[in-house]
């Protein structure tokens, strides 16, 4: 079941002619990591024009192909291939999750708010704060067979077996050119590659939003991350992603989120 788990629900990013594999979790600097990913395999262009949303593409037809899995799962088991894991502080992750309800514009998304707000209240026309969203998902479950993706632990049990190293979203560029560096492939501009739904730099509004509701009128686009935090809301962070900090060593530390 853990290698299941660890093949299936967050497949990683695999090819042939590429030297390693590529472990991610959503709302982690994924859409960054598979564009340098199908950049270097030459399908980057090609993924694009399928959709805007790469992951369309990697969905529908790359991690579609035949034997894409079985191979994965021997290239894992052989170990001939070294694998990255690409991880990101919680306490932003936490955020990024919870902005994403606000500004993802999908149906599945309603529904998903939907069951939020009335996991809090049978008002279903409420809106959310970042404090009951938090909830939500310290009485559903964090871990990845019990919750969305998206908000579940970026750790899943047992990845230390397949792991070598982890690559951390806040040295993002300089691992991702030691890498390059290491494995003689070409250098890449990979400011040119971020997803274009990264908020970080617009989150330039400070305040205390951690009980404001998302679909206030007065919730400003966007608030700085500590801006979200309380005493609560950074206690249920480290109890939720507690397998998150401790397996990827990020301190508890609100300070190191200010910046």
């Amino acid at each position: 079941m853990k290698t299941m788990n660890l093949i299936f629900k967050r497949l990683p990013n695999y090819h042939q002619s590429f030297p390693i594999i590529l472990m991610w979790s959503q709302k982690s600097g994924c859409t960054s990591l598979l564009s340098w990913f199908f950049h270097h395999i030459g399908l980057l262009d090609i993924a694009k024009k399928y959709h805007p949303w790469i992951h369309q593409y990697e969905i529908n037809v790359f991690k579609k192909r035949d034997n894409y899995v079985s191979e994965l799962a021997d290239q894992l088991f052989s170990k001939e291939k070294e694998v990255y894991k690409l991880v990101r502080n919680p306490y932003k992750r936490a955020v990024s999750a919870f902005l994403m309800l606000y500004y993802y514009d999908d149906p599945y998304w309603y529904s998903v708010w939907k069951a939020i707000r009335e996991h809090q209240s049978s008002n279903n026309n409420k809106g959310i704060s970042f404090k009951q969203f938090l909830y939500y998902i310290k009485d559903t479950g964090s871990n990845i067979s019990s919750t969305d993706p998206h908000f579940a632990e970026q750790y899943i049990d047992g990845e230390e077996q397949f792991v070598d190293h982890y690559i951390y979203l806040e040295d993002f560029c300089n691992q991702i050119a030691e890498i390059e560096k290491k494995y003689k492939l070409k250098k890449t501009d990979i400011t040119q590659l971020y997803s274009p739904h990264n908020t970080s730099n617009h989150m330039i509004f400070e305040g205390h939003y951690a009980e404001m509701s998302i679909s206030d009128p007065s919730f400003p686009v966007f608030p700085t991350y500590i801006s979200f935090y309380d005493e609560e809301t950074k206690k249920l962070v480290d109890d939720i992603y507690h397998g998150d900090f401790t397996m990827y060593g990020y301190e508890k530390n609100l300070n190191l989120i200010k910046a």
